[in-house]
């Protein structure tokens, strides 16, 4: 009987461990696949500026759960002269399969060293609440 009792609790630790170090992997996975210049940058279909930068990240689901997006909320920033402005446009994506991964491009100004993407998900459909996410790439 002693033996019982101190076992449950040694169990019951070593099962919350273990389930600690699978919540702390991330969800999403994002690495930068290129950046390179391009010739035309527009938002909401108003040509802006002439020269600009195309930055395509690969994003990837690592659960075997789909992810949903909130897409109404995402934010995109870039930065010039060390002040991070923000861009005024949503790209849409709604969701990513189990173990499924897309390529995304901004697309920012000429004079910009760096941008950012924040990003909303939930994983599946029954999950009640939204994590944030962001991207990052040196442009310059």
């Amino acid at each position: 009987m002693r033996h019982y009792k101190l076992a449950t609790p040694l169990v019951l630790s070593v099962l919350c461990v273990s389930c600690a170090q699978f919540s702390t992997r991330p969800a999403i996975a994002w690495r930068v696949v290129d950046v390179r210049p391009h010739e035309i940058w527009a938002v909401d279909g108003r040509t802006m500026d002439y020269d600009c930068w195309r930055v395509d990240f690969d994003v990837t689901n690592t659960t075997r759960k789909e992810m949903l997006f909130d897409w109404n909320r995402e934010e995109i920033f870039f930065l010039v002269d060390g002040r991070w402005e923000k861009l005024g446009f949503i790209w849409g994506r709604a969701y990513l399969g189990p173990n499924a991964s897309w390529q995304l491009t901004l697309r920012v100004p000429q004079q910009a060293q760096a941008c950012r993407c924040v990003m909303y998900y939930k994983r599946g459909s029954a999950a009640t609440y939204y994590r944030q996410f962001t991207m990052e790439a040196k442009i310059q």
